[in-house]
């Protein structure tokens, strides 16, 4: 039977959360001798704690974790969607154009530019990686994981004909995914 129950807020180990965000993000993003990431003028701890307080303030309403892993995954998305938006609010500050910087300040501008699409590209295979886990070694819903993750901007109907499936096909491998996702025991 299918627990549909997220974790409560009691049950959730709060402080190993925090530990595994800052180090995941110490690994993830490009970060200084102060842990501050590259670019935004926040430290890792800072995004961590807001990522936190998210979760919290939303667990249960807008996320349902099932289990501490889930909590993990979710807050490490909205670490990667904080320093995102902090990458889009410090451009905003930046009044020089790229012709008018040195070649040193055009260099680091590129090495970010770099990063982030760096981070997209090793989002794109964690999120893959995670999921794969709910296909029970079958190629076809390896495939669908897969097709999902690289090519998210199509539409379903494009990612068929991508696969060589038919729509219904696809949306029946997707389910058959999502079946095997909420059935799998937590821990």
């Amino acid at each position: 039977m299918k627990s549909s129950q997220h974790i409560s807020v009691d049950t959730i180990d709060w402080k190993n959360l925090m530990l595994r965000l800052t180090d995941w993000g110490i690994g993830h993003f490009k970060v200084s001798k102060d842990l501050v990431i590259t670019g935004t003028g926040e430290t890792i701890d800072n995004v961590a704690v807001a990522a936190v307080i998210e979760l919290f303030d939303k667990l249960g309403k807008n996320y349902s974790p099932k289990s501490q892993d889930e909590c993990f995954y979710l807050t490490k998305t909205i670490m990667k969607n904080k320093v995102i938006d902090l990458f889009r609010k410090s451009s905003h500050k930046t009044t020089n154009p790229i012709e008018d910087m040195d070649d040193s300040k055009k260099a680091e501008v590129e090495n970010i530019l770099i990063d982030t699409k760096t981070l997209k590209d090793a989002e794109k295979l964690e999120t893959a990686e995670h999921y794969y886990q709910f296909t029970n070694g079958e190629t076809e819903l390896k495939d669908i994981v897969d097709a999902v993750v690289h090519c998210e901007e199509l539409e379903p109907r494009n990612i068929a004909v991508l696969l060589g499936i038919s729509v219904d096909e696809f949306h029946r491998r997707k389910k058959r995914l999502n079946y095997n996702r909420n059935h799998k025991k937590t821990n």
